[in-house]
């Protein structure tokens, strides 16, 4: 520093300190992990002074990647998942830094590259920033109560409040009786009865967002499925009409009775489902789970 307290340096591609720690007979035993980066803004993560790999590293990019990647986010999250979860190798084992990552390509770039799964520490949550609770429960950060007027504490992360902002006591299962008539509302479900036991369950999802439906419970009955519009053709269909078997049809129920034995059933986004009321089969809970009914 100048005397006064301000740094006037720059980071040193050999810490003493570091390289000290590293060698210590009495911590060769020992776990170090760094968290590499400060609150200026450098970041050594995949570059940190490792030293023949005695140091591994927090990984705030396995952090965000997988919080973009739960969440929804546009962007190529699907294949930086994919490099999280095995062990980061485009920061740890590859020695070429992006073009954006100062340090990697200045005094770090000694330290790039070589290095397995075990350089990468792995969290979603830490000590700051939001917790796994506030992750799926907020937009935006609300550190209003300690007097900061919310400028204190992380801003950046990645979090989806998952339609309402802070707790909800709300439940993602539509149950029968309670419909849900708001302008937010994106699901329309109804039974229809022929007056002679035969009966229909019909339900429209127009949300992004899949629902998790309560059927009603009838004693005796199950409901079996007809049409799943989020199904792969022809299982979209589940009727013996020349294209499917009755055997294919029966094995195609068995493998959603998991769902239909426990009077519920998923609507996925942007599809529309028809069941259909039937005698109770004990049979129809023996799982088939070859068949391809799972849409893509």
């Amino acid at each position: 520093t100048d005397g006064a307290g301000v740094p006037t340096g720059t980071p040193l591609p050999d810490p003493p300190l570091v390289e000290a720690i590293s060698e210590d007979p009495v911590l060769r035993n020992t776990k170090l992990i760094a968290e590499a980066w400060d609150c200026d803004g450098l970041n050594q993560v995949g570059a940190f002074p490792h030293y023949g790999g005695r140091w591994s590293e927090w990984n705030g990019k396995f952090r965000d990647v997988v919080r973009n990647f739960i969440k929804g986010t546009d962007g190529p999250w699907a294949g930086d998942f994919a490099s999280a979860v095995c062990g980061s190798p485009n920061i740890y084992a590859n020695s070429q830094p992006p073009e954006n990552d100062w340090w990697g390509n200045n005094g770090g770039r000694q330290w790039r590259g070589g290095r397995g799964p075990s350089a990468s520490i792995n969290f979603v949550t830490a000590h700051d920033g939001f917790t796994l609770a506030d992750v799926v429960s907020y937009n935006n950060k609300h550190n209003e109560a300690n007097g900061e007027d919310n400028r204190d504490g992380e801003a950046h992360n990645n979090s989806w409040n998952c339609g309402e902002e802070g707790p909800s006591g709300k439940w993602e299962v539509n149950l029968p009786n309670q419909p849900d008539w708001s302008d937010t509302s994106r699901l329309v479900a109804f039974t229809l009865s022929d007056g002679k036991g035969g009966s229909l369950y019909v339900a429209f999802n127009t949300s992004h967002m899949p629902r998790l439906l309560r059927l009603p419970a009838w004693a005796g009955r199950v409901w079996q499925p007809l049409v799943d519009t989020s199904k792969v053709a022809p299982y979209d269909f589940l009727a013996a009409d020349g294209v499917l078997s009755a055997a294919d049809v029966a094995a195609a129920r068995r493998s959603l009775a998991m769902w239909t034995t426990d009077h519920t059933y998923p609507v996925l986004p942007w599809s529309c489902i028809v069941l259909v009321s039937a005698p109770e089969d004990p049979a129809s809970t023996n799982m088939i789970r070859s068949v391809p009914i799972c849409g893509r």
